[in-house]
């Protein structure tokens, strides 16, 4: 079964074709602003590391972000291969992703983007949503 080894969202972050991972101001999980709508530019970086049974099989990464509402901000679907096995039977396969997150935020909230592969969810990881205005009280 396919494991997520970790998952974040960055400024921006690519991935080599060894499978290494470049990151740029990776760990948000926090947007303020003076003005909404917030419009954002972000990235969800990870790695999935696969067994035998999924090598060389194509797979479906869902990425979703959800407003406690239940109104959807974003919604893709990315197509993710597993690689197949590497020669030595003691290391593990795994795919790196780095997968552009346009969102715009009409509001401030506590949303969740939630990773899901093949329809079974891997993670949620929260993103806060903050005016930097005083709010009315």
């Amino acid at each position: 079964m396919p494991k997520l080894d970790f998952a974040f969202l960055a400024h921006a972050a690519m991935v080599d074709n060894l499978g290494l991972i470049s990151v740029l101001g990776a760990g948000i999980s926090l947007l303020r602003g003076h003005q909404f709508p917030l419009r954002q530019q972000l990235t969800l970086v990870g790695r999935i590391t696969w067994d035998g049974s999924e090598a060389d099989v194509a797979h479906v990464l869902r990425v979703v972000v959800l407003h406690p509402d239940g109104e959807t901000l974003h919604d893709e679907h990315h197509s993710m291969p597993a690689v197949g096995l590497p020669p030595d039977p003691d290391m593990q396969s795994f795919s790196g992703f780095a997968l552009p997150l346009p969102l715009e935020v009409r509001r401030p909230a506590l949303y969740q983007v939630l990773i899901r592969l093949d329809g079974d969810e891997l993670a949620r990881l929260p993103l806060r949503a903050e005016s930097l205005l005083p709010q009315p009280t």
